[in-house]
């Protein structure tokens, strides 16, 4: 079909390489696989021969309520240092929730001029649309705030959970879209074929979620083709 098509000679993601060890943060909300894809990353990172560690803020609500995944990726155990990233720590920010990476709680770890942020432009409606169903959360002024902090040439920002409803017809694809989007805009020190490996290995959904991977990497290497997709083009 036309999608198979557009995907058709994609070029490899660029090789990043690890010299020490890799701090990522990746906010979103809970109950839409948030924990999940840190694992996959870590699963994939020890397929690649490198050390992960994984520590994830879930606070008091697990579905509905921002969660928080802490993941590092070292060359060797002893450079992974504390699980927890701290102020200024953080080399990406996979915001898989524009809201929740736009809160003081991720901000605080932005380094200006290091990191670099690759966050879902939609907002998913978190436990304060029920309570408030009226509230306007005001994105563009969220995503001002990411790229002010982050500093606009390293802030990327793409409607992941349009693009997955619309091009495979499933929201929960959103996460792999945006990964395989910072993959190829070279953020991520992991393999391509690792971390299809790693979806795989998690045995959930794994044809939808390599076919995510593949149209984000496509909406980073050839953007007109992918808004062609979309009927944006």
């Amino acid at each position: 079909d036309g999608l198979d098509a557009a995907l058709a000679g994609l070029p490899p993601p660029p090789a990043v390489d690890l010299a020490g060890s890799y701090a990522m943060l990746i906010p979103g909300i809970g109950g839409t696989g948030i924990t999940t894809l840190a694992a996959i990353l870590a699963m994939a990172a020890h397929l690649d021969g490198r050390a992960a560690s994984v520590f994830d803020m879930t606070g008091m609500a697990q579905k509905g309520g921002a969660v928080l995944s802490h993941l590092r990726i070292a060359r060797d155990p002893a450079q992974l240092g504390a699980p927890k990233i701290g102020a200024l720590g953080a080399d990406l920010v996979l915001g898989c929730d524009l809201l929740v990476a736009a809160g003081p709680d991720v901000l605080r770890c932005v380094d200006a001029g290091r990191t670099r942020a690759a966050v879902n432009a939609r907002l998913t409606p978190t436990a304060d649309f029920q309570l408030r169903p009226d509230i306007d959360f005001g994105a563009d002024a969220l995503a001002a705030r990411v790229r002010e902090a982050v500093g606009a040439a390293r802030c990327d920002l793409l409607d992941a959970t349009e693009a997955a409803k619309r091009l495979l017809g499933d929201t929960v694809a959103a996460n792999m879209l945006l990964l395989g989007y910072a993959l190829q805009r070279g953020l991520l020190p992991l393999g391509l074929e690792s971390i299809e490996r790693a979806v795989e290995l998690n045995g959930v959904a794994v044809a939808l979620n390599r076919r995510a991977l593949a149209l984000g990497r496509l909406a980073a290497a050839a953007p007109d083709r992918f808004a062609a997709l979309l009927g944006d083009g």
